[in-house]
């Protein structure tokens, strides 16, 4: 999923370069955060239950 819409946002990049790095950093940026939004909800049931 993650290698389909980089293909997409490249496309658009190469017509808009400000919106192709602006979305690049998001996507990084969202990869890594949702890895840890799954392991953070295992551990906050646990302690908050």
């Amino acid at each position: 999923m993650s290698l389909e819409n980089r293909q997409i946002n490249f496309a658009d990049g190469y017509s808009e370069p400000v919106s192709f790095d602006h979305e690049s950093e998001t996507l990084v940026e969202e990869q890594p955060f949702k890895d840890v939004v799954i392991n953070q909800p295992k551990e906050e049931d646990g302690p908050k239950a």
